[in-house]
């Protein structure tokens, strides 16, 4: 084997790899949204057809046209990292850089530079000593495989709503056009219909403040067990009613609405998501505490930050009332966390 035949071999590997990173990735996808997991399908045997091809043959023309799927696959990638992808799930969504992705486009790049170099810089024919071949490829394989199996791992895990700093996993990129309607509305009334909380200026006590702050970032802290439905259906949170307003969820458990354990952050009576549309996944963006009856007075603990609201129809029977309840939102709010 000649000193450009390691090179191709070598190429070849890195672009299985990036296909077993990519076919490993579709089912998570497909399930997000099914274009974008046919897009990975597809992604995923182009790039293990030319890796065999070219692993076989050796040939010039299949490098050349694996550095050019390569290079469609890398720049995909980074646009996905840096405006977004218009028109799936989410529009024009963002993704941070996992170990996943990033293994893949090493390797896709890795692939581009081969190609460089072989067309670039003109190699000895001479053949390298042919005692190398094996133990070369061996440790070529092993380097591969030692990024490769991490990385179809964390591909089979990925998620698309990489959390904001501070925010619960799912609340970040998933409450952005959310948020948008809302603050083209001027507040959140859009949602559950109208409320009103006092129109006097609010000066919290320092006390306050912190009740305040605490009840935010414990809520955050406890929601996260509850970021799949699946797993709120299972601690026996059912959907309340059965069409989204605005493309918001609530989940209700009766069990904790009964109960006189107001504001505990590992009992939410209710729990609110949001999806884009129906059969998308479903983001958990906020939590709603409910006192237990609707003569019940719910506990401001931040004062005027905290202040509880009620409904009337079609939230609650004619001629009555809710009782009492408080929003937590994990996604910004034109009104605030409590809003």
């Amino acid at each position: 084997m000649t000193a450009d035949s390691y090179l191709k071999r070598a190429a070849a590997l890195a672009l299985l790899a990036a296909a077993c990173i990519h076919a490993a990735a579709v089912p998570v996808h497909f399930d997000h949204d099914p274009l974008f997991g046919c897009l990975f399908a597809a992604t995923a045997a182009a790039q293990a057809l030319c890796g065999l091809w070219l692993l076989v043959t050796g040939s010039r023309r299949v490098l050349l046209a694996s550095a050019a799927l390569s290079t469609g696959v890398a720049i995909a990638w980074l646009v996905s990292r840096t405006v977004g992808v218009p028109g799936i799930d989410v529009a024009a969504q963002r993704e941070a850089i996992g170990f996943a992705d990033g293994a893949a486009t090493a390797f896709e790049l890795f692939v581009i530079a081969v190609a460089l170099a072989v067309f670039t810089f003109p190699f000895p024919s001479s053949r390298v000593a042919p005692k190398l071949a094996i133990p070369v490829t061996a440790w070529l394989t092993i380097f591969a495989a030692v990024i490769t199996v991490p990385a179809v791992s964390a591909a089979t895990q990925h998620d698309h709503a990489s959390a904001h700093a501070g925010h619960v996993r799912d609340a970040g990129q998933a409450g952005q056009d959310l948020v948008a309607h809302n603050e083209q509305h001027g507040s959140n009334a859009v949602l559950f219909g109208e409320h009103s909380h006092t129109a006097e200026p609010c000066d919290p006590t320092p006390e306050q403040q912190a009740a305040a702050d605490k009840l935010l970032a414990d809520t955050r802290r406890d929601l996260q067990r509850l970021a799949d439905v699946e797993t709120a259906k299972a601690e026996g949170y059912m959907r309340y009613g059965d069409v989204a307003i605005s493309g918001t969820w609530h989940y209700i458990n009766w069990e904790y609405q009964a109960e006189s354990d107001v504001l505990n952050t590992m009992k939410p009576e209710s729990i609110i998501y949001w999806q884009a549309a129906p059969g998308y996944k479903m983001y958990l963006i906020g939590a709603m505490y409910l006192v237990p009856h609707a003569n019940d007075v719910g506990p401001a603990v931040g004062g005027c930050l905290t202040t509880w609201h009620v409904h009337g129809e079609p939230f609650a029977a004619p001629g009555t009332i809710t009782p009492e309840m408080l929003h937590v939102w994990l996604i910004p709010m034109p009104d605030g966390p409590f809003s």
